[in-house]
């Protein structure tokens, strides 16, 4: 199986359970790390591993913050 090696937006929202518009803030707020291809936003694998690697603190942190 193949890993993914970007997200996009939506794909963010559905694994930390939060809407998308959150998702949208923290990248215009350069909370998460990402990069525009075209119209499309996209968020590395690498920082969403780093995320929920230790899932209840940090995404706790990245939702309160």
């Amino acid at each position: 199986m193949v890993k993914k090696k970007v997200y996009t937006v939506r794909e963010v929202a559905e694994i930390l359970n939060v809407c998308e518009m959150t998702i949208y803030r923290k990248v215009k707020n350069n909370e998460i790390p990402s990069k525009r291809i075209g119209r499309s936003i996209r968020i590395s694998s690498e920082y969403m591993d780093n995320l929920c690697k230790d899932p209840i603190n940090e995404v706790q942190r990245f939702i309160f913050r």
